[in-house]
């Protein structure tokens, strides 16, 4: 495995628009990455989504390590820890959500318990 910055199997055109992409890649994320991490909400996100990007991130990652392209790899590295970083907070609002349900069904159960109580004294 040799990585080279340049893909020798393309022009530098392309090799100029591969770096392009990159750079853009990284701008496209901070500011997903910067909301996420201010209003600590996924809620826009689909977990599925995350999942699938992940997975493509993986793939795609796999492939470009195949190939030897440093450049595709970088790419994918970038899209891949920005995903890692929202799937945490999606991860731990889900986790959230959960404990707040089971809480409110519990208070629920409680509620009803107590209605029964009542209705059972008159």
């Amino acid at each position: 495995m040799q990585f080279k910055i340049l893909d020798p199997n393309v022009g530098i055109p392309m090799n100029v628009f591969i770096i392009i992409g990159n750079v853009i890649t990284v701008f496209q994320n901070i500011p997903q990455i910067v909301k996420t991490y201010k209003v600590k909400s996924t809620r826009d996100f689909s977990a599925i989504f995350l999942f699938m990007r992940l997975t493509a991130c993986f793939i795609w990652g796999a492939y470009s390590i195949e190939i030897d392209s440093l450049l595709m790899l970088i790419n994918n590295l970038i899209t891949l820890s920005s995903t890692i970083f929202i799937g945490y907070y999606k991860v731990n609002e889900i986790i959230h959500d959960y404990k707040s349900k089971k809480i409110i069904m519990y208070a629920e159960i409680k509620d009803l318990e107590k209605q029964d109580e009542t209705m059972l004294e008159t």
